[in-house]
């Protein structure tokens, strides 16, 4: 949800454009209303949404009315890995932006007298440097475009500093996989990352004295940074990510007939199903649900390593053995092959039962009133066919 619209108390406050200016104020909720309205609006129109976090979840559901899917942002364990190097500074590493509360990290090491790195480009940047009153603060150039520059940063130091709310936190991911525990405010996308006391510490309010408390805590404990980076890297087997691509171990797969002709129906319906069981217990994956519609299938589906083969194996050996049971699907059709070359495939995270039961009726809903029905041969005989197919 659009950030602004729904949280304008908190910003309207908060930010200095508005500080102490209540007359603009008032003014700008007529807008922020309108951007609710318009936010709700556009938040209905995607069949499926997705959110990075549950924290962000939670805000969907209260302001759009909807269940998404959760599916946390890939990080690749191949740039980021921890290094033996001398920890000896406290990292803040972002968007320079108001609501990231750089100014609250410059004001606490102000009073610390630690050494900070802050790297990062934006529009606070000339702001937050006129703060700065302790001369182990640094600004470090925070456009890093180079992996081992950045692996660099984030493993040289003691600590990153992560004091504002986030949707997910990906800084703190990176942080962690180079073995860097966080010094984080306890809301947000930090809660779903951060162990506390095995990769971090949290504090609870977003002040000055609590920041100051939790790095004189964290000075008194000890980390061990390859135990959390292990952690980090069991929780990331759900997903395999590079810098641009993500891969899931859910699957969304639809596929339909050639020419989509309306031929899924009883006990071709019965016995697709029955073929794509089996194809997934040979294989070894794991099919979450399985969903023909007369004219279309969805499958979700759980496997360790999506390829071409999947799909291959699945449209091959189906149209294989439902030809071979139902000859008179032939005459429905305009080639010799049963599905059509195309298919559409999204991955989709953690998936919950009501949640594909939900999507599933919807389909059924719209596709599912039978206007085509074929005379078949017996369903247990059919039922023996796949028996000696396979």
């Amino acid at each position: 949800p659009l950030r602004y619209a729904w949280e304008d108390e908190e910003y309207l406050h908060t930010h200095p454009m508005f500080q102490n200016r209540p007359l603009f104020q008032q003014c700008v909720k007529p807008l922020t209303s309108y951007l609710r309205t318009w936010d709700y609006s556009a938040g209905q129109k995607p069949d499926i949404l997705i959110a990075t976090s549950h924290f962000i979840a939670e805000k969907i559901r209260k302001n759009y009315g909807r269940d998404p899917y959760v599916i946390y942002p890939g990080t690749d364990l191949n740039t980021f890995f921890p290094e033996p190097k001398k920890r000896d500074y406290f990292l803040a590493i972002g968007r320079l932006l108001h609501y990231k509360k750089f100014d609250l990290v410059i004001d606490a090491f102000n009073t610390l007298k630690l050494p900070l790195k802050i790297a990062g480009t934006g529009p606070e940047k000339q702001a937050l440097m006129a703060r700065v009153k302790s001369p182990y603060i640094e600004f470090v150039d925070g456009n890093i475009k180079n992996d081992k520059k950045l692996r660099d940063i984030y493993s040289g130091a003691r600590a990153l500093i992560f004091p504002q709310v986030e949707d997910f936190g990906l800084v703190a991911v990176e942080a962690i996989a180079c073995g860097t525990p966080v010094i984080a405010y306890k809301k947000g996308g930090a809660e779903e990352i951060i162990k506390e006391h095995r990769s971090g510490i949290f504090f609870n309010e977003q002040t000055k004295e609590a920041l100051i408390n939790a790095v004189y805590r964290f000075n008194s404990m000890h980390f061990n940074p390859w135990k959390y980076c292990e952690d980090l890297e069991k929780k990331m087997q759900q997903f395999r990510s590079t810098r641009h691509c993500k891969y899931m171990l859910n699957f969304h797969i639809v596929w339909c007939p050639r020419g989509r002709v309306k031929i899924l129906f009883h006990e071709v319906r019965v016995l697709l199903r029955a073929v794509v069981e089996q194809i997934c217990r040979e294989n070894g994956w794991i099919a979450l649900a399985i969903e023909p519609m007369p004219d279309h299938i969805h499958l979700f589906i759980s496997t360790k390593d999506f390829r071409e083969v999947v799909i291959g194996k699945l449209k091959g050996t189906s149209s294989s053995f439902l030809q071979r049971c139902f000859p008179i699907l032939r005459k429905a059709l305009t080639d010799e092959h049963l599905w059509s070359g195309s298919y559409f495939i999204s991955s989709i995270g953690n998936v919950s039962g009501k949640t594909l039961l939900k999507y599933l009726a919807k389909q059924w809903k719209e596709f599912g009133d039978p206007r085509y029905e074929l005379t078949m041969a017996a369903l247990h005989q059919n039922q023996k066919n796949l028996v000696r197919f396979f």
